[in-house]
């Protein structure tokens, strides 16, 4: 099942500088597509303080991304 879901850790996109695909934009583009039906505040802090909470480094967030042929549990 691991194999079935990407995870990425939101210093990586804030800390690529020379990444064309990577950096905070692009990181906030993908973070606008989560949603979360069973826990609104995991996707209230995952959009609004996640960044900025990685930024003075008070947390380390990763995001778990199912693959669109898996079920969202």
């Amino acid at each position: 099942m691991l194999n079935d879901v990407t995870v990425f850790n939101i210093h990586d996109y804030l800390s690529a500088k020379d990444d064309k695909e990577l950096g905070e934009e692009e990181l906030l583009g993908f973070l606008s597509e989560f949603s979360c039906d069973k826990n609104i505040y995991v996707e209230r802090f995952l959009k609004g303080q996640s960044v900025e909470f990685t930024k003075k480094n008070q947390s380390v967030t990763y995001r778990k991304q199912c693959l669109p042929s898996q079920k969202r549990v």
